[in-house]
């Protein structure tokens, strides 16, 4: 059969309201994690939202995942180094090498005192020469909103791919901007993306 790359963009835990506990968000971080873990997931990058329930909660989870938890952005304040993955390189079946980046929006707030999320660009720019050296196409797990990932694809070359997450969209129609090709994604995995 056919190869497929199962990525999540972020925010696959909820975020806290009045008519959800810590309680009901773990239990559904569970859930939401288990499923992704039968559905096959490659990589799931790490949204605002993910961090609701603390880094160290989100650590424990990815210690008992079969994906990699992926922010090329969410740095530690301390250090500035990245507190995830900034990325992965999978091979696929046919020998082609996908680099996949994570990128969250700067301008959202994150549940952290450990944790800041610094300019997503300036991200990119820092790891677009490594992706490039060790990948044939590169694609960004954007949890940035999609005028955000057009101004990415403008800002930065050598972009192939932008799934773009966190807003919710009319559209799922893939959109070109120079040579990237910007897929908008809806959220609460309502919709599967497929290009």
């Amino acid at each position: 059969g056919e190869e497929i790359l199962l990525v999540d963009v972020g925010d696959v835990l909820a975020l806290s309201t009045s008519e959800n506990s810590k309680r009901d968000i773990s239990y559904s971080a569970l859930v939401s994690f288990k499923a992704m873990k039968l559905m096959g997931y490659a990589v799931m990058n790490v949204g605002e939202s993910d961090l609701i329930l603390g880094e160290e909660f989100l650590e424990q989870k990815e210690a008992v995942s079969t994906f990699p938890f992926i922010s090329a952005n969410i740095v530690d304040k301390g250090t500035g180094k990245p507190f995830f993955k900034p990325y992965v390189v999978k091979t696929m079946e046919n020998g082609l090498r996908v680099g996949i980046i994570g990128l969250v929006n700067e301008r959202y707030i994150i549940n952290s005192d450990q944790l800041e999320i610094l300019p997503h660009k300036q991200a990119m720019e820092r790891y677009i020469p490594e992706l490039e050296a060790k990948s044939d196409i590169v694609i960004v797990l954007g949890h940035l909103g999609l005028p955000y990932s057009e101004e990415l694809a403008n800002y930065v070359e050598g972009i192939d791919i932008i799934l773009s997450g966190h807003w919710d969209v009319d559209t799922q129609e893939p959109i070109k901007v120079g040579d990237t090709v910007i897929m908008p994604t809806t959220y609460n995995s309502r919709k599967i993306g497929r290009l």
